[in-house]
């Protein structure tokens, strides 16, 4: 059985992949890293082996990173939500709020400091 990697953030030409099973272990992210760089779009790959995680920049579809991870035996590409269940879009939406409010504090508190 395939070690899974969960894609934990995407957007256009960046995407970070995390692999909790293999945290801290360099040869495993060496061997992903080589393996990785061969893929058609990557402009850029950097591995943590430390904190679990991968990043790819480029033009990188996730369709495409899943064959090749599996097909080359690396890991099996997940969603986020099979890492945590109770994660969706609210989530993020709380997310978004709790630094509108935050943002909105700090503009009363420097605002008040102005005034004063």
């Amino acid at each position: 059985m395939l070690t899974s990697a969960y894609v934990v953030h995407r957007s256009p030409g960046r995407m970070r992949l995390y692999i909790p099973e293999m945290r801290g272990n360099d040869y495993f992210f060496e061997a992903v890293r080589s393996q990785l760089a061969a893929l058609p779009g990557v402009t850029e790959l950097a591995v943590r082996p430390l904190t679990g995680s991968i990043l790819l920049r480029g033009l990188v579809e996730p369709a495409e990173l899943r064959d090749l991870a599996r097909d080359r035996q690396l890991f099996a590409l997940q969603s986020l939500e099979a890492l945590n269940p109770r994660m969706d879009r609210r989530g993020t939406l709380l997310q978004a709020a709790v630094v509108l409010l935050a943002l909105l504090g700090f503009g009363i508190y420097r605002g008040a400091a102005l005034l004063s």
